[in-house]
């Protein structure tokens, strides 16, 4: 009978040994689980504000792209207009 008595004494302390690690497992997850929250919307934004930088990048490169053109428009008539006088 005392052998049983301490059985059941170490089955009940190996199983609140168990549910201590269980807690501890759990508590460490769910920092981890928040992290992994806090990271989406921050990877969500990182692509969106990457989307943003490209549309900025390829509107500046029209608009010089533009710019060259009406400058090189402009020289050629300074250029026609020089034949036509000299």
């Amino acid at each position: 009978m005392l052998g049983q008595v301490a059985r059941g004494g170490a089955g009940r302390a190996a199983g609140e040994v168990q549910r201590g690690r269980l807690q501890a497992l759990q508590a460490g997850a769910l920092p981890r689980r928040l992290l992994r929250r806090e990271q989406r919307p921050l990877a969500r934004a990182q692509a969106v504000q990457q989307h943003v930088h490209e549309c900025l990048r390829a509107e500046r490169v029209q608009a010089v792209h533009e710019a060259s053109m009406q400058l090189h428009a402009a020289l050629d008539a300074f250029a026609r207009l020089g034949r036509h006088l000299g």
